[in-house]
C-alpha cells in the first residue's frame, strides 16, 4: 500500500510540473443521465495554473513586502461545470451550471495580491439552439461572452 501511495503521488506531481509548463488543461467527459428527463449529462472542469519567480524585480533594492530581493508569485484557478442537454424537436436546449475556485500563492512584487482563495458561481445559464432550425441561438442567464475563439466578458466576481 506505501508503495501504491508514492506512485500516486508521484503521477500527481508530474501533471500539476506538467500544467505548470503548459498553463493550463481542461476535459469534459459525458455520463448516462440516468433518466429520461435528459438525452446526456456533460462534467467537465479546467485548471489553469500560473506562476513567476523574480530575483531581481527593483534592481536589486529590497521588496517593501518581504524585505528581501526576490519574490515569487502563483495562481491558480479551477472550474467545474456540469451541463445537460435535451433535443426537443424544435431546439437542442442546453442547462449548464458551472463554479470557479481561484487561489493566489505568494505576495506579487507590488504587494497588492496576498494569499487569497474564492470561490463563485461561474455559469448558470440555459441555452437554445438552432431555435425551429433556424441558425440563431438564444441563451438566458449568466454566462461567459466569445466571439469564436475570442473571449469577451465573463469570470468570477458579477453581480
Amino acid at each position: 500500500m506505501r508503495r501504491g501511495r508514492g506512485r500516486s503521488a508521484a503521477l500527481l506531481t508530474g501533471i500539476l510540473a506538467l500544467a505548470v509548463m503548459v498553463g493550463s488543461a481542461g476535459a469534459e467527459i459525458e455520463m448516462d443521465p440516468g433518466c429520461p428527463l435528459f438525452d446526456k449529462v456533460l462534467v467537465g472542469g479546467d485548471l489553469f495554473m500560473f506562476y513567476r519567480y523574480d530575483s531581481n524585480p527593483y534592481f536589486g533594492a529590497p521588496l517593501a513586502t518581504t524585505g528581501k530581493g526576490e519574490s515569487s508569485y502563483g495562481e491558480i484557478a479551477a472550474k467545474l461545470r456540469w451541463a445537460a442537454v435535451k433535443n426537443l424537436g424544435w431546439t437542442n436546449f442546453t442547462l449548464q451550471t458551472g463554479a470557479m475556485f481561484n487561489s493566489t500563492l505568494g505576495a506579487d512584487f507590488y504587494g497588492l495580491a496576498e494569499n487569497t482563495a474564492s470561490l463563485d458561481m461561474e455559469l448558470a445559464y440555459g441555452k437554445f439552439e438552432d431555435l425551429f432550425e433556424s441558425p440563431f441561438d438564444l441563451t438566458v442567464g449568466m454566462q461567459d461572452i466569445r466571439i469564436e475563439k475570442w473571449f469577451l466578458v465573463g469570470g468570477t466576481g458579477r453581480g
